[in-house]
């Protein structure tokens, strides 16, 4: 029976790969991103204002309670991570 790739770059130890492989899947997953929520960089460009700028206005709005903040999995242009999403209270 021929080896995998992964039984090389192991040298045929592959104990409890599987394992990792199916907890990580989770981990490379587009969220759907609800209607009302917007990344620092969303905001900024919407406001006019710069990405500092904003991320500490928004930030000091989610201490206040003003606003929520939530990470979602999204596509960047380095792969897909976790990104925070603001959106405000009602």
């Amino acid at each position: 029976m021929a080896k995998s790739k992964n039984e090389d770059r192991l040298g045929g130890h592959n104990k409890g790969l599987g394992a990792w492989a199916a907890r990580l899947e989770d981990c490379f997953k587009l969220d759907e991103v609800p209607d009302g929520w917007a990344t620092i960089r969303d905001i900024a460009e919407s406001a006019g204002a710069s990405v500092d700028t904003v991320r500490k206005r928004v930030e000091g709005m989610v201490v206040k309670g003003e606003a929520d903040k939530q990470t979602f999995n999204t596509d960047t242009k380095t792969g897909i991570k976790p990104v925070a999403h603001y959106k405000l209270t009602a």
